[in-house]
């Protein structure tokens, strides 16, 4: 028993300075990061057509609207552009679209970008191109065309416009 005295006050002392674990911690950090890339988007329902309608031949100053949805990433500066269709008098010119029937006859026609038919509208940047700024919802953009004479052969004529979206 003398022995086994000692060798208790030896656990005893030992429980008694033995306190629980702390857990030791380190600490890092990570940065969470996206890039929003800008991008527009020209919507596959629009642009809608441009019907000017049906009228006679002897009609004048024939007017139409037709819109162009886009939408761009909120702060993007970006412009639309509408080429001189299918059918120019001169390539590429945008003042002599013309409307065809599909065989040798057609239809001038102008596109605008007031109501008033004063600002024509094409393709080239900082000239007759429209400038906006994306806000990330679809922004409706008219576009106002104006035949100035219909004086033409009967028939069915029609052209195609691209249109362009710079950003």
């Amino acid at each position: 028993m003398f022995r086994i005295a000692p060798l208790a006050a030896i656990i005893g002392l030992t429980a008694a300075f033995t306190a629980p674990a702390q857990a030791d911690t380190v600490t890092s950090s990570f940065e969470v990061r996206i890039t929003i890339q800008k991008a527009c988007d020209v919507t596959t329902t629009a642009p809608t057509d441009l019907d000017f309608g049906a009228h006679s031949s002897l009609a004048t100053a024939i007017s139409g609207t037709s819109t162009i949805s886009v939408t761009c990433t909120p702060g993007s500066a970006y412009t639309i552009g509408l080429d001189a269709g299918l059918h120019p008098g001169t390539a590429g010119d945008i003042a002599t679209r013309r409307m065809s029937d599909g065989a040798s006859h057609y239809v001038a026609y102008q596109l605008y970008q007031d109501p008033g038919h004063t600002t024509p509208w094409g393709q080239t940047i900082g000239t007759d191109t429209l400038a906006a700024v994306g806000t990330g919802a679809a922004q409706i953009t008219s576009v106002h065309g104006l035949v100035a004479s219909a004086n033409a052969q009967a028939g069915s004529y029609a052209d195609t416009i691209g249109v362009t979206v710079t950003y």
